[in-house]
């Protein structure tokens, strides 16, 4: 059974059984799937009102403009089908060289600590191993920095490096 309610879910979803991890991409999604877990796991992804999970403050929070929802405008930015692995490549591709400004896997813009590892991205997308989530690696910087952090003042970031795909099977 999956961690999430899935009432509401239609169609081809009803039967998924892997989703992204990395909630930042669609905040509204996760909160939505996440709101009634309890203590998963007991540290900052727990229940708030947990003492392991220490105060609010520096967390990212959900922004009411990721619920807008403009089909026309994607399908003009994206294509109204993508009938081939070129067309899908050329719209993640144009996602990461900011040519499209929305993706169907992430509601906002492309996180400054991405471009790090842009050229990876690129070299990936460009080989249909198409990337729907990625961090590079961060190794003690502090949660002040303007790239890398997040978190409460006079923290450290600590992150391994990962990607998330989809690529042909």
């Amino acid at each position: 059974m999956l961690p999430w309610n899935a009432s509401g879910i239609s169609g081809e979803r009803k039967t998924e059984d892997v989703r992204p991890i990395f909630w930042a991409n669609k905040p509204q999604s996760y909160l939505e799937r996440t709101k009634n877990w309890d203590e998963f796991p007991n540290g900052r992804w727990g229940v708030s009102r947990s003492p392991a999970f220490g105060s609010d403050e520096g967390w990212v929070s959900f922004n009411k403009k990721f619920a807008e929802i403009n089909v026309k405008d994607k399908m003009k930015a994206w294509g109204a089908q993508c009938r081939s692995f070129k067309q899908m490549t050329e719209v993640f591709v144009n996602y990461l060289s900011g040519k499209i400004k929305k993706f169907p896997f992430s509601e906002g813009a492309i996180a400054p600590e991405t471009f790090e590892i842009s050229d990876i991205l690129f070299e990936l997308n460009k080989n249909k191993i198409l990337t729907i989530n990625s961090q590079p690696k961060v190794n003690g910087v502090r949660s002040s920095d303007t790239k890398f952090g997040w978190g409460p003042e006079n923290g450290y970031v600590y992150q391994k490096a990962y990607f998330e795909f989809f690529c042909h099977p």
